[in-house]
């Protein structure tokens, strides 16, 4: 059975479910609860930590692309580390037949084929489209029939020989990536997860629109264990209703939006970088306004941005909800800084002195002088 819960966006959904968990319906350690992000998982540990008298009993939490994981048979594969899928994209791009694709291209269009190639190796668009269609079950023939992505039957030609040649490399590795396992899934019956059968119930956190792939998964769950969704969205249902949960979202109330921003600035610039100084500049004009940074939310186009971003916020008012790399830290630069030095450590017992230097400059030491 899948229950829907409405949230409005003005609501904290994770106050919501928090209070829902602690009703009594059934025991918190048979209760599983999904998040879209790893930050929310957090947040709702910390709010039942700090609700809970005495030590407290959480529920299983998993982040949504954990848990999507622990549902699906990978075959036998491997599942390849976000971090590796764009090399083996990569790879799958160079072993593309260029012939094939100057034909493909014609020879008056050469330059274009030079473009898509430079345009391809970078990878993370592409992987972006693969998610995204992969997910919604669009197959290369549906996009060749509808122009949903492309104008042009060989630009889907193309695609489709990047995805075939993808899934070879990794295959090659004995590895595989969700994006086909997710098209598997949608494309034949699949029994209902098994690791689902030590709960008796499931809550989802969605912000808006759940995929199809998604709501199949959950339609799969439902039918072990009780599945209740947090459908965080604003406006008419119809804007919030997932295909395949037509009747679950049949009662969806309209839930008023909040008003308008009293104006949008937009600015255009030449290299992505350009827009820290903007976005930092936005901020403290904010401030000023009497808006905090906790009211304020930063949307970056690429997460390649945020160690830009990190590095213009000398003040500390940026919260990254993506987390920050280890090697971005203050304590790993200052943990660089200590090994460079011994390892410039020579057999007379000095060191060099450019990296010494460095080391004795590090905030942290600075902090102890």
């Amino acid at each position: 059975m899948i229950e829907i819960e409405p949230v409005p966006l003005k609501e904290d959904p994770i106050e919501r479910i928090q209070r829902y968990l602690l009703d009594g319906r059934s025991s918190l350690h048979e209760s599983a609860v999904v998040m879209p992000t790893s930050r929310a998982v957090r947040r709702l540990v910390q709010l039942m930590d700090k609700g809970t008298p005495g030590p407290a009993v959480l529920p299983y939490c998993f982040e949504m692309k954990d848990f999507v994981l622990r549902c699906l048979d990978s075959g036998g594969y491997g599942i390849v580390p976000d971090e590796l899928r764009l090399p083996y994209l990569q790879k799958a791009v160079r072993a593309l037949d260029t012939g094939k694709l100057t034909e493909l291209f014609g020879q008056e269009h050469a330059r274009y084929c030079e473009d898509f190639i430079r345009f391809a190796s970078v990878g993370r668009r592409l992987l972006r489209f693969y998610d995204e269609v992969f997910a919604e079950g669009v197959g290369f023939d549906d996009l060749r029939m509808n122009a949903l992505y492309t104008d042009y039957e060989r630009d889907v030609l193309i695609l489709e020989e990047i995805a075939s040649l993808y899934r070879d490399v990794l295959e090659k590795d004995g590895l595989t990536d969700t994006i086909f396992i997710k098209a598997g899934f949608l494309s034949s019956a699949q029994e209902n997860p098994a690791f689902l059968k030590r709960f008796r119930r499931l809550c989802i956190l969605s912000p808006g629109r759940l995929s199809r792939f998604e709501s199949r998964l959950l339609e799969k769950a439902s039918e072990a264990v009780d599945t209740v969704i947090f459908l965080h969205y604003e406006g008419t249902a119809e804007g919030a209703k997932m295909s395949g949960l037509v009747e679950s979202t049949a009662h969806l109330p309209d839930i008023e939006p909040a008003p308008y921003p009293a104006y949008i600035e937009v600015e255009e610039f030449r290299l992505p970088e350009e827009q820290a100084g903007f976005v930092m500049n936005s901020i403290l004009k904010s401030a000023a306004m009497g808006i905090s940074p906790e009211e304020t939310v930063v949307v970056l186009p690429d997460e390649g941005l945020k160690r830009l971003l990190y590095a213009f916020d000398r003040d500390g008012v940026l919260n990254f909800a993506m987390g920050l790399d280890m090697r971005d830290t203050v304590f790993y630069s200052f943990l660089k800084s200590l090994e460079t030095m011994l390892a410039s450590s020579g057999r007379d017992g000095t060191y060099d002195a450019r990296a010494a230097v460095n080391f004795l400059g590090h905030p942290f030491m600075r902090g102890l002088a």
